[in-house]
């Protein structure tokens, strides 16, 4: 039995769908009347959902339905929906840019007509009509594997995963993880040096390796900084998604102690 994964890709405008990041963005109009009725693909300021990216992805997670016909045959893919973001922030001329079937399609056509108004976009601070792409990737996993969530640090430039099939590891090449940051941690001059619990979240790349820490223990800016050095040392056995490594939100607890090293 399959169960249904969604993901949402966010992608502002036809110009960063189309075009790689280093193109240029130019705010050129598209004229589609006679009447000097304009759709940009880029502005000054682009539309935005209501709260933002990250609010979007949840809405549309929280909406969005599997079709029974295209779980069945497992029948996946990703879905591109445009549509305008107009000067009042609704939503118009919204149709399928890239269609995989006709279940997948009409779904996604169907969470996107849910969608609020949106701030709308500007150009030279008036706000006008601009186009919007928005991809939807329908996926289905094996019903034992755990579910895979995005973590709300995605955007649409990267993607991350606090959960996947194969979770990331600490690798087993080396010492037991907290004797191992002992080993290498150092207190700063100045510091106290006392036994201290520090939990931290991050995040783990493709190559195993860490970054994004956010501390959830209050410390100095030096300890903090002493710690992240440490933790770059460390190698994780990175997640995987369909066989493919991915970056994956985790966190970790662990003690420092004075004359430990």
């Amino acid at each position: 039995m399959k169960n249904a994964i969604l993901f949402v890709a966010l992608f502002l405008s036809c110009h960063a769908f189309c075009q790689s990041n280093s193109a240029p963005v130019i705010a050129e109009p598209v004229v589609i009347t006679p009447h000097e009725d304009k759709i940009f693909t880029a502005v000054e300021v682009m539309p935005q959902y209501p709260g933002g990216e990250e609010a979007m992805m949840r809405f549309i997670q929280t909406n969005i339905m599997y079709p029974n016909m295209e779980r069945e045959n497992d029948i996946q893919g990703r879905v591109v929906v445009g549509f305008v973001v107009n000067e009042d922030g609704s939503l118009s001329d919204i149709s399928i840019k890239k269609s995989v079937s006709k279940g997948l399609d009409a779904e996604a056509l169907r969470v996107v007509r849910l969608m609020p108004n949106f701030k709308p976009g500007k150009q030279q601070g008036k706000a006008v009509k601009v186009t919007f792409m928005l991809p939807v990737t329908f996926a289905l996993s094996n019903a034992d594997d755990p579910p895979v969530v995005l973590s709300p640090r995605s955007t649409k430039a990267k993607v991350i995963y606090t959960s996947v099939p194969k979770m990331s590891f600490y690798s087993g090449d080396r010492p037991p993880i907290n004797k191992f940051i002992n080993a290498q941690f150092r207190f700063p001059a100045g510091e106290p040096e006392k036994k201290l619990q520090v939990t931290v979240r991050f995040i783990i790349h493709e190559d195993g390796s860490l970054s994004d820490f956010a501390f959830a223990t209050p410390m100095s800016k030096a300890m903090e900084e002493e710690a992240i050095r440490v933790l770059k040392l460390i190698r994780y056995v990175p997640g995987s998604l369909h066989g493919e490594p991915v970056r994956v939100e985790s966190s970790l607890s662990f003690t420092v102690k004075p004359g430990s090293h």
